[in-house]
């Protein structure tokens, strides 16, 4: 039984860009493969931690003006309610050059620290709220690596300088928040209270429609 639904555990991948590869700069194309996928399912791609775009799971997606330089891409499996899915292979991550790497190997390296998640350390994802638009005031986050719990790490929230009670789970938490634009601040934490790594967190606008 254990084995039966291992392999019935959806998994999203992204295909193109691979990892480690220098696409051009400006339009960028991503393609996602994904098995054991429940038909109402489709992804949200982000883009560092710009706000998630809605994606097709069979069809690619074209992202513009993606500038020059170190990137993380990443692809979360959502429902039809936009929440993500849980468990191991549901989120996907590339690091990827748009553009040629510098020759300068000192500064490449230094801008994929700053712009690249550290191997082996759990990396956590705003799903919703997204950006602007058409999302209901729901916050959902996505952590792989880690599990959420009382004991052990948990989610930091700022909503417009509001810091929020610690996120213990991964469960949706309804925003009770007025239209209009609203600044998100989320960071993981350990269980002695300690960011884990810089990339982790995400500081950006997102709007609730009147």
């Amino acid at each position: 039984m254990t084995v039966a639904l291992l392999l019935a555990a959806p998994v999203i991948a992204i295909a193109s860009p691979a990892d480690g590869t220098s696409p051009a700069a400006g339009k960028l194309e991503v393609r996602l493969v994904c098995s054991n996928c429940p038909r109402d399912a489709h992804a949200h791609v982000v883009l560092d931690h710009g706000p998630a775009v809605e994606a097709d799971l069979s069809e690619p997606l074209e992202l513009k003006e993606v500038a020059p330089g170190p990137h993380a891409l990443r692809a979360v499996l959502v429902g039809k309610d936009h929440l993500s899915k849980k468990g191991r292979g549901t989120m996907s991550l590339v690091r990827f050059w748009a553009g040629p790497r510098p020759a300068d190997e000192v500064k490449a390296d230094a801008a994929e620290r700053r712009s690249w998640p550290h191997t082996g350390k759990p990396v956590l994802t705003l799903v919703l709220p997204r950006g602007e638009g058409k999302e209901r005031p729901l916050l959902d986050v996505h952590v792989r690596g880690a599990t959420l719990a009382r004991r052990g790490h948990k989610v930091r929230i700022v909503i417009d300088k509001k810091e929020y009670p610690l996120l213990a789970d991964e469960k949706p938490l309804r925003l009770k928040l007025k239209p209009g634009q609203h600044r998100i601040t989320v960071d993981l934490l350990d269980r002695r209270a300690t960011r884990v790594q810089p990339f982790n967190r995400t500081d950006r606008t997102f709007e609730i429609p009147k």
